[in-house]
């Protein structure tokens, strides 16, 4: 920023749009204003943050409530995989087939009360129900902290996708709602992750139930949190400044940009469908054939994906013809932002298991990865998963070095390490894309 003028604002180097845009996101107009950092730095929505104990209060109930969906988590890794019903019937014994009664379906009490075992077969249940539970309700009251004091993040994070929604800030919407999407949000992603992974880990598979839920609602889920944190975004697509410094919101731009961008890649993807038949019908290995099941398989979801790209591209556009004001302008840009973050999720990893399949003789990548990560990228955009991509390589060479080293033989999913290294971009990748890749990008 540069120095301030004689009536007070700030002036900084900087174009006369991303000028107006910072200062209509304190104004909450379309008009000249004060310049301000974009995107917003924390501290300058001025959320009505909660007292200490109402605080605690939060996160304790958090906490609670976590324990409750852990409970129901550990019905959906059971049962999903095995293509069972997650509603019906109630709980029971694996073993004896007894029902459980309501305070045995306690979390944590339940399993502590019965000391581990089936009252009526005396068959252990596993810890792993109790530490689900338990892991569930820490996390559910960690993302409640985070996004009701997220001066309580440590400051290496910066911003993050806990710093609550820039659209809704500007919305004149009840100070406690930003924090409370917000950490909604996150806590069904960060459920959604666990879920994938343990299944993943079980069964190498990730469930079509999760991942093409996940990927229509990402969007808005993603648009409830500050998912413009990692990267820029070219301001100049939705609003010009003259001169005299009259803005003048330009959605016609905005919708060739985005239109051209998400038509182009769609194009390309159902031209792909004849390289993928080509690419594993010929290279695959004699012990893993690829079969038209497979095929079929493949194509129903690049269809079902293309489908959601292509409805929430007609959603942005509405909202940046539509929606007037700052409000409007971000949300438009964080819709763009989401859009494209999936596209990007989708196509890294579509691209990685064909390049891959040709130069090793052998599936390079699952599709459920894929599928998983293609979400994400409404989270993250397009910077963000390619951070989440490299983390997650990172991580798995170490783990995969430490097993060498220990001569175990055991192999790992790469879903895991995807949800790990999402999770790491969301925290980590904002501070350290300001301080490496956006000086050089500048």
């Amino acid at each position: 920023m540069g120095p301030s003028n004689a009536n007070g604002s700030v002036m900084a180097a900087a174009s006369p749009t991303r000028n107006w845009l910072q200062a209509a996101s304190r104004t909450g107009t379309v008009s000249q204003g004060e310049n301000l950092p974009w995107p917003l730095a924390p501290g300058s929505s001025r959320l009505a943050l909660p007292a200490m104990s109402d605080l605690a209060i939060a996160v304790a109930i958090a906490g609670v409530f976590g324990t409750l969906i852990g409970s129901f988590l550990n019905v959906v890794t059971w049962r999903m995989p095995r293509n069972q019903s997650v509603v019906t019937p109630p709980s029971r014994c694996p073993v004896c087939g007894t029902g459980l009664s309501w305070w045995e379906n306690l979390p944590v009490i339940g399993w502590l009360a019965l000391r581990g075992h089936c009252r009526h077969c005396d068959t252990a249940i596993h810890p792993r129900y109790l530490l689900m539970e338990l892991a569930v309700g820490a996390l559910t009251a960690g993302v409640v902290l985070l996004c009701l004091d997220p001066v309580a993040v440590p400051g290496v994070l910066g911003h993050g996708p806990w710093q609550g929604a820039p659209w809704l800030m500007k919305s004149g919407w009840p100070g406690w709602l930003v924090p409370a999407l917000s950490a909604s949000a996150l806590l069904t992603l960060v459920w959604y992750l666990l879920v994938a992974s343990i299944i993943d880990l079980e069964h190498t598979i990730i469930p079509d139930e999760l991942s093409k839920g996940m990927q229509l609602i990402a969007p808005v889920l993603a648009v409830c949190t500050y998912n413009c944190a990692i990267g820029t975004f070219p301001i100049d697509w939705l609003v010009r400044i003259n001169e005299i410094g009259h803005a003048t919101p330009t959605p016609g731009v905005f919708s060739l940009w985005l239109v051209g961008i998400v038509g182009g890649a769609a194009l390309l993807l159902w031209l792909s469908e004849a390289c993928l038949r080509l690419v594993y019908e010929r290279y695959m290995a004699p012990n893993e054939p690829w079969t038209p099941d497979d095929t079929r398989g493949v194509v129903v979801g690049v269809r079902w994906f293309q489908t959601v790209i292509a409805l929430w591209t007609v959603l942005t556009l509405i909202v940046a013809w539509s929606l007037p004001g700052v409000a409007g302008v971000i949300l438009a840009m964080q819709l763009a932002l989401a859009v494209f973050g999936m596209l990007a999720g989708w196509w890294s990893l579509y691209l990685v298991g064909l390049i891959g399949t040709v130069a090793f003789r052998r599936n390079a990548m699952g599709f459920g990865d894929v599928k998983l990560l293609a979400p994400l990228g409404a989270f993250l955009g397009p910077f963000g998963v390619l951070y989440a991509l490299a983390f997650a390589s990172v991580l798995g060479s170490v783990i995969g070095i430490v097993l060498l080293a220990l001569r175990r033989t055991v192999q790992i999913p790469f879903g895991p390490y995807l949800a790990l290294g999402a999770i790491a971009a969301m925290a980590l990748a904002p501070a350290v894309h300001a301080r490496l890749l956006a000086p050089l990008l500048n």
